[in-house]
């Protein structure tokens, strides 16, 4: 990834365009955690990976426009230790959706929809497509109360004041470079004040929630005979179940899950199960990836390791 600064101005962009392909994901990594906080991050299809930003910061508060492949990025004790933060990170998603949890609270945003994170504490950002969203990062001190004190620290934000947010951050990222102390300060004040107006959650959705937990069951069911199938998302449970994606991802929500984990979970136990069986040693590694639903053996490697704490190699050996 290449960082250029505009001369004189406090634009930075980045771009993964021209580096080589075995390269681009490794500085991504680098650059997000440059821009925002120390973060774990991980992508499904790391050869084909893309992501661009741009960042500009008027006064405190930081404004980034993020562009990119599907990835999961998460907040860890560990990276909270080696740089804690106090800051606030608010996100409005421009096109795709986005998981993003903290505690055991997880929200699906769509479009237009937007949440607030706090960087003390463990969270993370789930993008199983190719997203673009505009990420704010603000002391938590300029929110003056904290705004997700009463209400647990992963917000939804109210729709009408994200929609205002994301056409101010764009308008300030592409606005002039020429910008005087008093336009910024002034800047930093509406924006500020749209943050906190924006921290209030809207009534719960119940449509199609009458029969919620059956459904949940049933699409756990329906995970749990179908992992196998490379092709299994979450728009398919969503059919078997009765429901939309939306309404069935909320369902999971609730039971702090979202549905392409639980996926991923289960396949898995399936792969740990296979690998761990001595009849079944004949078998190579990425055939048993294969038979459970897994089309890259490379992230399978790394979802394996992330889950059970060794390769599968290391697994199969020590069993």
């Amino acid at each position: 990834m290449r960082l250029s600064a505009t001369p004189g101005a406090a634009m930075v962009r980045a771009s993964t365009d021209q580096l080589p392909v075995a390269d681009r994901f490794s500085y991504w990594a680098d650059v997000v955690a440059q821009t925002f906080v120390p973060l774990e991050c991980d992508a499904p299809a790391r050869r084909s990976f893309s992501g661009s930003i741009r960042h500009r910061r008027m006064a405190r508060v930081g404004i980034t426009e993020v562009s990119a492949s599907a990835q999961r990025v998460t907040r860890t004790r560990a990276k909270i230790a080696q740089a804690p933060s106090n800051d606030c990170i608010f996100v409005v998603n421009v096109d795709g959706r986005c998981h993003v949890g903290q505690r055991s609270q997880i929200e699906l945003l769509g479009a237009a929809e937007g949440a607030v994170v706090s960087a003390c504490e463990t969270y993370f950002f789930e993008f199983p497509e190719a997203f673009r969203q505009i990420v704010l990062k603000i002391p938590r001190s300029l929110m003056g109360v904290a705004p997700m004190a009463n209400t647990g620290p992963t917000l939804r934000l109210a729709c009408g004041p994200a929609h205002l947010l994301r056409h101010l951050a764009l308008a300030v990222l592409e606005g002039s470079d020429e910008i005087s102390a008093a336009e910024e300060s002034a800047t930093e004040r509406a924006l500020v004040e749209l943050l906190r107006s924006a921290c209030t959650r809207p009534a719960s959705d119940h449509r199609d929630m009458a029969a919620a937990p059956s459904r949940y069951e049933a699409a756990l069911d329906f995970i749990g005979r179908s992992f196998s199938d490379p092709g299994l998302t979450p728009a398919a449970v969503a059919a078997h179940v009765g429901l939309s994606p939306r309404s069935l991802s909320r369902l999971f929500a609730r039971n702090g899950r979202t549905i392409e984990r639980s996926i991923w979970s289960r396949r898995l136990i399936a792969a740990r199960d296979e690998l761990a069986d001595p009849r079944l040693r004949h078998r190579s590694i990425t055939d048993v990836a294969f038979a459970c639903g897994f089309n890259d053996a490379a992230h399978f490697s790394r979802s394996f390791l992330n889950a059970y704490g060794m390769t599968p190699r290391r697994f199969r050996a020590d069993h």
